[in-house]
């Protein structure tokens, strides 16, 4: 046979098992998923996952120390996420922030709803796209605190999404704090790097891989809704500043994630294991 490369930015045992919880560690089906996350790595001679934590999770996980794992980032569709219309904010008027996701637990959708309890006294709201596992019970919560600063607006398509945002200060990213969050840089994050549009996300050492507080993007403790809703605070309050941040996202994306110089990496990565010559994408 040829060369096998695998594209594995998510593990199937650790989403089925600890991620998702969708069964008991030990069992049949968690048995059958961990096998085949190391068969892959056994067989394959090039495995493409999105950052340094999720190669050595990989590597170590499943035993195959010389599995040959090579980062690659995400990115996101430029032709769709194009630059975000700079939205300006007048204090006092209502900061629209904005989440979208498939309510998973690595998301952690219940931190937004706590820090949105945190804020129902500020000229904050914030709107919520999507369902999945855990929205019945987040939706529950929301309805404990009788909050009518947060808007559900269900699975809406991805360029609904996006039309929203052109209209959004801020969008957020994750907050749950299962061992796959510290993990991953999620499509939203690199969605709304793409845009450029200000986003604040749950700090990790996968998310420091390409991205520094601050700067480029705001960063705050994971499941934690009081450092959420302090932050989104800081970002209303020196909204000049935060849009600083947002272009930087931007510049960051186009620097080292865009489309183009994703396919630059994977162009090197595989004319090195063919033992061809490397060449780089036209910038």
């Amino acid at each position: 046979r040829g060369s096998l490369i695998a594209d594995s930015y998510f593990s199937i045992y650790d989403t089925m098992v600890f991620d998702k919880q969708m069964t008991r560690d030990g069992s049949l089906k968690a048995r059958l998923a961990f096998w085949l996350d190391r068969f892959m790595l056994r067989r394959s001679e090039l495995v493409f996952t999105d950052t340094e934590e999720h190669m050595s999770y990989f590597r170590e996980a499943f035993g195959v120390p010389e599995a040959n794992v090579q980062r690659l980032w995400v990115s996101a569709q430029d032709d769709i996420f194009q630059p975000w219309r700079e939205r300006a904010y007048q204090q006092g008027e209502k900061f629209e922030v904005f989440f979208c996701g498939a309510f998973i637990p690595l998301q952690g959708v219940e931190v937004i709803v706590d820090a949105a309890n945190l804020l129902r006294d500020h000229p904050i709201r914030f709107t919520i796209y999507g369902a999945g596992q855990t929205y019945d019970e987040i939706r529950a919560l929301a309805d404990s605190h009788d909050l009518r600063n947060i808007y559900f607006a269900g699975w809406q398509s991805i360029e609904k999404v996006r039309d929203f945002s052109q209209s959004a200060h801020l969008a957020l990213g994750i907050f749950g704090t299962t061992d796959k969050a510290s993990r991953v840089i999620p499509n939203k994050v690199f969605q709304a790097l793409a845009m450029g549009i200000p986003v604040v996300t749950s700090d990790s050492r996968a998310i420091r891989e390409l991205l520094t507080d601050g700067v480029d993007i705001r960063l705050v403790k994971r499941g934690d809704a009081a450092s959420l809703a302090r932050m989104i605070e800081q970002a209303r309050k020196d909204y000049p500043r935060t849009i600083e941040i947002g272009a930087a996202g931007r510049n960051t994306f186009l620097r080292l994630a865009s489309p183009t110089r994703v396919a630059e990496t994977m162009n090197v990565a595989l004319r090195e294991l063919l033992g061809g010559p490397t060449s780089r994408a036209p910038a």
